[in-house]
């Protein structure tokens, strides 16, 4: 369980700047969300990431790497692990691979039907425990078959219907796109979580595309769909929903 901010724009920006006054309401979040932060960005420089295994209003470097950290695209997760995954590097999000960097919000079973979706090198190379990067490999491995990212998603989905996971929401950021899926099951989710915890929202912050998880602001954003994927290209601004 855990909270997912994310954006695209034809400037490079930062978290900080895109977030302003909430800047505190993410921090606060952390003292739930304990399990570790990271962030990603996709800029001129190319791809970078900073994790950690500590909360973050803990952290002395969490505010200055979101201010520091920018890019056309960039994505920050706050950790809440599940169940009794540890809590360390390896299983911060977000995680990468080439460059695509990923994160996710929810769980779901680590059993035949995710480990059958992924390719043999991509499995090979996981690094942590988590049910996460396991979800992130076999979308990778769709990905190599599919000719797009949404049609990834809606390959995977697939292979886990019928399963009691309550949330496979997350969010892909890769050079010039963000892509945002939006997918869960309310009659999984864990009792002591609010409803709305797993909507998503989006919407314009200036020249940017913003998305979010409840609580991350307060702001008004249009809600996405349960089962659709929302595509920002960050060269143009384009806007893309896509029902699965």
């Amino acid at each position: 369980m855990c909270r997912l901010f994310g954006w695209a724009s034809a400037d490079e920006v930062s978290a900080v700047e895109l977030l302003g006054d909430d800047m505190q309401r993410l921090r606060d979040l952390s003292r739930l969300h304990q399990d570790g932060w990271g962030i990603a960005t996709q800029g001129d420089s190319g791809l970078r990431i900073v994790r950690e295994d500590v909360p973050a209003y803990e952290s002395v470097i969490f505010t200055d790497h979101l201010a520091g950290s920018v890019g056309q695209v960039g994505i920050v997760h706050l950790r809440w692990a599940t169940g009794k995954l540890a809590r360390c590097v390896e299983n911060t999000h977000p995680f990468v691979r080439g460059d695509v960097a990923f994160m996710h919000n929810g769980s779901l079973p680590v059993g035949p039907e995710l480990l059958a979706m992924i390719d043999e090198d991509l499995f090979e190379s996981i690094e942590g425990t988590t049910d996460s990067e396991h979800y992130f490999m076999a979308l990778l491995s769709a990905r190599r078959k599919t000719e797009s990212v949404s049609d990834a998603i809606a390959v995977v989905l697939d292979g886990l219907d019928g399963l009691p996971w309550p949330s496979l929401n997350m969010m892909w950021a890769e050079p010039d796109w963000l892509h945002v899926l939006c997918a869960h099951q309310p009659e999984f989710r864990a009792a002591e979580l609010p409803d709305p915890y797993y909507h998503l929202q989006y919407g314009r912050s200036g020249e940017s595309v913003i998305a979010w998880s409840s609580e991350v602001t307060e702001r008004d954003g249009t809600p996405l769909s349960d089962r659709s994927v929302l595509s920002v290209q960050a060269s143009t601004g384009q806007i893309q929903v896509t029902p699965l």
